[in-house]
Order: structure tokens, then C-alpha cells, then sequence
């Protein structure tokens, strides 16, 4: 006899005491509606609860002592003791072992924490989810292999070219809100719904039909496909959709990518829903749609703002909900086959923030841990970590000089040049999982390609290195280029491995393949050859080359360092933050004289690697007013050259454009036209002007209207190159 959910407790009570009669053993499960005290043993040996599915059962093990009476509940995301739902067991607790349905009341349990309480709803341990999982797919017996290789890109343009490559890897975006249909969509079938939790999930038939071509595709062709699970806002999106964290900042998300909404049983479900429903068409034993091997739950989530919006929120609130999308994510695909991963997704910032905005972003490693511990406290699962190892500067490809990537854990960076850095942290014990390092991949990292004729030869230099050393850093699975091929939007980076289609020559490259026929590849760097016969014979030989651009004899100088490394590095002992600035205008924006501007103001934008910058916002008046200006009287260095450096960027796309001009003591001598969202890095020689005393003027004016024109200077200061 099973239990199920009656809803009368006396029932409940008699049941029991049949099951006890019967000889089985009775336990119950425990919880915490507050957050969490970090649990310090490993899951499922010093906890007092610990709970185990199956296709059928969810079975809940107690193994403190025995209180007289107890409540047990069973909790969504969104509920707590605050105001709990009905408690779905009241009375004495007998035995050890509690089985229950896991279809229990139209509810699904395994997507439910386990709290147990005295008779006054006061937690006796933290709460508890499902955490042994191997009973869910016990009859499933194909495996689902991680290559060996390591070698792969992101956004993929054409199959056989991938082939050509040697690409055993890509990730491609998988967006919730072209998945779910609408409730006013047609019904799509059987095969396209699915009931979670007692509610109705429909997913898009053509949008399916496009996935299972490209997946069965790469599948076929032997490369393992890495999901990244996005929430896309639709232009007409509101805080009231289901799927929409309800505290997203809808106007002003960078990227318009939003956080999951578990804010209640439908969103918990359509979330669940989706990955359950990917995780069982895309891990069939028949490859009949390909497979993908795993799934990446938002974007860089340490810079949340950016690429993970939930409205400003400081980093407690951002782990405790984040660690439940993993939690979540993880149960839905483990339904299905215990292979593919579900991932944690971090920027190259690592020991500290990326910006100044600490409701906007946090530091990677912060989050990293604090996800640790809530993690271990709720039952600990087997998350892993994405990284995007960019350089310090997007645009500079030689990582190898930055100088933010330290070698001790408190690296302010963690890009190409330390990357060893993070899988020896992860191997202290407060962070392993059940004793071991949590899997770690490079889901997406490019190398710029430079302006000049040396242009190629550098990034080819960079991956070449790059890669040595990812190849030869233990444990890491992945190194994910990104991207194929060059495409325009991505503020004037040339990150592919082919050139940009001219123009007009065909389609927009699209995030994935959906018919290889019509896309045209622009033609291929030194880099594609280097990436190409990496992980084949002629690898190193090939790219020898490269040692002589970086400046090492051998590529012994190239392999990774061995840890365990220092708490603090010791390159803090030279280093000197930003130590050629001579003047950073935007801390003396209170000094500067401001004209003719709508709005002038210190501002944060965010960045393509989901890094944030700060900016002196200029707004200019009409185009028969005079510019928007910003002026500083300044006394430049004698000795030395002198640089003013700065990014333009407009952050409206509405905006026909501005144009951005340096005046100095009323003489032009730079004038840039900006009519898109690119940022562009500049530097303006002030040689001529050395030792003296200036009026330095920053001006935006309008083209044929000033609707829309939000002008961004981006981290403004003048340099002494020495």
C-alpha cells in the first residue's frame, strides 16, 4: 500500500499505522524557511534528513532522534513556513523511512524541499531536497559520453566546416520564452505537452523542428552540443508574464535577458517543464534527435544585472534564488539520464566584482562558494561550472600581459593567463562535491582579432596559447571557443575563427544551423588553421610560430603552474591599479564644466563579456543648439606621451546616431560618427600640448535629431605612455 495525499490527517494517521502493520519502515523529512546554516559534512552522511526518487517514490530518511509529534511539508521555490501549504503529514513519527507517491495530489514531489517541524511549525534541521537520483533512470542504460577532446566553438555557422575543424564541442542558445507557447496558441499534441505539477506545458513544434535538425546533425557528426538555457524578454514583455522574474527591470536589462520566474506553481513549472522536456527528446538511447550533453542555466551570472536581470539585488538574494534554478534544473534532467551536466555560468572577474555596482554584479568567486554552502545545506547535487576566461580586454587578445590575472586565489581576474587558478580552488574541501572537484568547462572565451596587418597573426598567437595551456590543465572539459565566425554586433569584436560575410553577400549568420546550404562563410584566419590542427599530429609543430609572438623560447614557458596556490597573490606586491592614469575624468566630473546637455551624469552600461563600465552620460539638446559639452582644465605631464583613452558607445538603437568630438582650447582634434550600439575603443594623442595647461572639452552633438541620443564616454582618463 502506497501513500498518497489524503487530505483528511486522521487518514493520513490510519494509513501509517496499516504500513507499520505491514512491517515497512516510516520516516519523514525536515526543512528551514529562513535561509540556510551552511552544512559542513558532505550529504547523506552527518545530515539528519536526506530523501531519494524513483520513477514512482519519493522517500524521505530521518536519522536524528525521534520528537513525539511532527509535521512534515512538502515546499515549492515559492513557499515557506511564513504561510505554509497544508502539512502533508501530522502526528508521530515512527521508524526511519518514509515512502510516499511521488505524483502526490497533482503535485510532483521530486521538484519539492522536505521540512520537518514540531507541533508549533518549528524546523527541527534544514530543509531538504531530493538529492539521490539514481532511481530515476535505473532502466536507462545507454551511456552518454563526454569526448575526450576538448576542442570546440560557440554559435556554429556551417556543419561541414565544424568537421573540417575537428569540433567535438559547441554551445548554442536555447531560449524559454520561443519554447513555452502562449495560451492562446493552437494545440500542439501530445508529443508537445507535458503536465508538471498540475499544470499544462505546450512547447513549439517548429521550434523543436529546427533543434532536432541541427542537434541530430552535430550528434551524428560527433560533437557534444552544450545547451544554454536563457530567458529571453519579448518586446512586449511585462513583470506579470509566467515566465519573467517578477522583479526584472524590464527597461533597463542590458541584454533583455531575464531571470527565471519560480515565483509561483505555474512559472516553477513551465521552468521545470522545459528542461524536462529537452532532457528527455534530446537523450534518447536512439539518437532519433541528437543528444545534448549539457545545459548551462543562465548567462554569467555574477554580473546578474547584465545577462541574469532581477533588478538590483545584492548577492545573497541572487545565490539563494540561483542556487534553486540549478537545483531544479538538475532534478528535471536527471529524470531522463545521469550524464549531462547542469551548469553554473561565471565571468573572468573573480575576486572581486566587475564594476563598482554591487546591486548590478558580484564576484565570481563569492557567489561560487556561497552557492557551495547553500547548495550542501539543502542536500548537496552535482552542479558544475561554465567559465568565460576572456582576456582583461576584450579587445587585447594578449592575455598573457594582463595584469589582473594573479596568480593566488585572490586574483581579481581569472582569464587565459591563470586559468589554473580555478580548477586548484575548486579542489579545497569546502568545495568539492561527495570529495571530488566540481566539473569545470570554458563554455565561451574568443581572442579579438586586431586592427593592422599583424592583425591575424596575433589572435592565431593567442588561441595557439590558449589552448596549450587549456589542454594541459587538469581538469577541464571543454574549451569553447567563441565564436565560428565573426558577426557584426558584438560592439566591433572580431572574435571568429573566419572572416565577417561581406555585407550583402547573403543571410545573417543565425545562432544556429538550420540549413548550412544558405549560409556563406567569410574566409578563414590564420587562426582557423592553428585551431584546426589543434589536437591532431601536427600540433605543436604547426604552431610554433606563435612562441615567437608571445616571446618564449619553448612551450614549456607556456604550461599551466601547479597549485595549490597562496590566499593572496604575490603580484599585489608591485602592482599599482590603473598606474599610468594621470587624470581619471570621471572622478573629476565634479570639477568639469557641463553645457547645452539634457543630462549629464556618472553612469554604469553593461558590456559584451558581461563586464560593466562606467561612463560620463552626455545628452545633447536639439541639433540647432549648441553640443553637449564637458570641460576640464588640466595641466599635462612635460615628459612622456600623453593619451586621452576612452570607448564611445550609444546605448539607445532608436537614436540616427551622434557624433562624438575632443575639442582642445576650442581646436577639433577628434571627430567619430557613432549610429549603432558598438563601443569602440580610442586613444587621442595630446603630445602636442605636454606641459601645458588645457581646456580639454568632451562633445556629443546630435545628427538630424536628438531622440534617443544617450552618448556614453566609457572609463574617460588621460595616460602618460612613458
Amino acid at each position: 500500500m502506497l501513500l498518497s495525499h489524503p487530505k483528511d490527517a486522521t487518514l493520513w494517521s490510519a494509513l501509517i499505522q496499516r504500513l507499520l502493520l505491514c512491517g515497512l519502515a516510516v520516516s519523514v523529512a525536515i526543512g528551514c524557511h529562513a535561509a540556510p546554516a551552511p552544512v559542513t559534512a558532505e550529504a547523506g552522511t552527518d545530515a539528519l534528513l536526506n530523501v531519494d526518487a524513483d520513477k514512482e517514490f519519493v522517500t524521505v530518511h530521518w536519522h536524528g532522534p525521534k520528537p513525539e509529534a511532527i509535521k512534515l511539508f512538502a515546499l515549492m521555490p515559492h513557499e515557506s513556513l511564513d504561510a505554509p501549504p497544508a502539512p502533508i503529514y501530522t502526528g508521530p513519527l515512527e521508524g526511519d523511512t518514509l515512502q510516499l507517491l511521488r505524483y502526490n495530489g497533482g503535485r510532483d514531489l521530486l521538484f519539492h524541499r522536505f521540512v520537518l517541524t514540531d507541533a508549533q511549525n518549528q524546523p527541527l534541521a534544514d530543509a531538504q531536497w531530493v538529492t539521490d537520483v539514481t532511481g530515476l533512470t535505473a532502466d536507462v542504460n545507454h551511456p552518454m559520453p563526454w569526448p575526450k577532446e576538448i576542442k570546440g566553438v560557440s554559435n556554429p555557422v556551417d556543419f561541414d566546416d565544424l568537421v573540417d575543424l575537428g569540433i567535438k564541442h559547441v554551445h548554442v542558445n536555447f531560449k524559454l520564452n520561443t519554447l513555452i507557447l502562449d495560451d492562446n496558441a493552437p494545440d500542439p499534441g501530445p508529443e508537445f505537452t507535458r503536465e508538471i505539477n498540475g499544470h499544462t506545458v505546450r512547447f513549439s513544434p517548429k521550434v523543436i523542428a529546427d533543434w532536432d535538425a541541427d542537434l541530430k546533425r552535430m550528434t551524428d557528426d560527433g560533437i557534444n552540443v552544450v545547451a544554454v538555457f536563457l530567458n529571453q524578454l519579448p518586446d512586449d514583455a511585462k513583470n506579470s508574464d509566467p515566465l519573467i522574474h517578477a522583479d526584472t527591470d524590464i527597461a533597463n536589462a542590458p541584454f533583455r535577458l531575464a531571470a527565471f520566474n519560480l515565483d509561483n506553481a505555474r512559472s516553477t513549472s513551465m521552468f521545470v517543464g522545459a528542461l524536462s522536456f529537452l532532457a528527455e527528446r534530446y537523450s534518447r538511447a536512439d539518437k532519433k534527435y541528437g543528444w545534448i550533453g549539457g545545459y548551462i542555466i543562465g548567462n554569467e551570472v555574477d554580473s546578474h544585472w547584465t545577462w541574469h536581470n532581477m533588478g538590483p539585488v545584492d548577492m545573497e538574494t541572487l545565490a539563494q534564488h540561483h542556487i534553486q534554478e540549478l537545483r531544479l534544473a538538475w532534478l528535471a534532467v536527471r529524470q531522463h539520464h545521469a550524464d549531462p551536466g547542469v551548469y553554473l555560468s561565471l565571468t573572468h572577474s573573480w575576486a572581486r566584482p566587475n564594476s563598482r555596482a554591487e546591486l548590478k554584479n558580484c564576484a565570481g568567486k563569492d557567489l561560487l562558494v556561497r552557492l557551495t554552502e547553500l547548495s550542501r545545506a539543502g542536500g548537496d547535487f552535482g552542479w558544475a561550472v561554465a567559465h568565460h576566461p576572456y582576456p582583461q580586454n576584450l579587445f587585447e587578445p594578449r592575455f598573457w600581459n594582463d595584469q589582473m590575472a594573479m596568480f593566488g586565489y585572490d586574483s581579481p581576474m581569472i582569464t587565459f593567463k591563470n586559468i589554473e587558478i580555478l580548477p586548484e580552488f575548486l579542489k579545497r574541501p569546502e568545495m568539492t562535491f561527495q570529495g571530488e572537484p566540481r566539473q569545470v568547462i570554458l563554455s565561451e572565451q574568443g581572442l579579438h582579432m586586431p586592427k593592422g596587418k599583424d592583425g591575424e597573426l596575433i589572435q592565431a598567437a593567442a588561441i595557439a596559447l590558449a589552448y596549450y595551456r587549456i589542454q594541459n590543465t587538469p581538469g577541464i572539459d571543454a574549451f569553447i571557443l567563441h565564436r565560428h565566425v565573426d558577426v557584426r554586433g558584438e560592439g566591433g569584436l572580431l572574435l571568429g575563427l573566419r572572416h565577417l560575410v561581406p555585407e550583402n553577400a547573403g543571410p545573417t549568420l543565425g545562432e544556429t544551423v538550420s540549413d548550412s546550404s544558405s549560409q556563406i562563410l567569410g574566409e578563414k584566419k590564420k587562426s582557423w588553421f592553428t585551431f584546426q590542427n589543434a589536437e591532431t599530429d601536427a600540433w605543436p609543430q604547426s604552431s610554433d610560430y606563435a612562441l615567437a609572438v608571445v616571446g618564449y623560447d619553448s612551450w614549456d614557458e607556456a604550461l599551466p603552474r601547479t597549485g595549490p596556490f597562496p590566499e593572496k597573490a604575490p603580484e599585489w606586491a608591485t602592482f599599482r591599479s590603473r598606474q599610468n592614469i594621470v587624470f581619471d575624468l570621471l572622478e573629476l566630473l565634479p570639477e568639469a564644466e557641463i553645457a547645452n546637455s539634457l543630462e549629464t551624469k556618472r553612469r554604469i552600461v553593461g558590456l559584451m563579456d558581461g563586464g560593466m563600465a562606467e561612463t560620463l552620460f552626455l545628452h545633447p539638446l536639439a541639433p540647432s543648439e549648441p553640443a553637449a559639452t564637458a570641460t576640464y582644465v588640466i595641466e599635462l605631464p612635460a615628459t612622456g606621451k600623453p593619451v586621452l583613452q576612452f570607448q564611445t558607445y550609444l546605448s539607445k538603437s532608436r537614436s540616427d546616431g551622434v557624433v562624438f568630438r575632443v575639442r582642445v582650447d576650442g581646436k577639433s582634434i577628434f571627430r567619430y560618427t557613432v549610429s549603432n550600439k558598438r563601443i569602440r575603443e580610442h586613444n587621442v594623442d595630446l603630445s602636442d600640448y605636454k606641459g601645458q595647461t588645457v581646456r580639454l572639452t568632451l562633445e556629443v552633438a546630435p545628427r538630424k535629431n536628438n531622440h534617443y541620443d544617450e552618448a556614453h564616454w566609457l572609463a574617460p582618463a588621460i595616460v602618460n605612455i612613458k
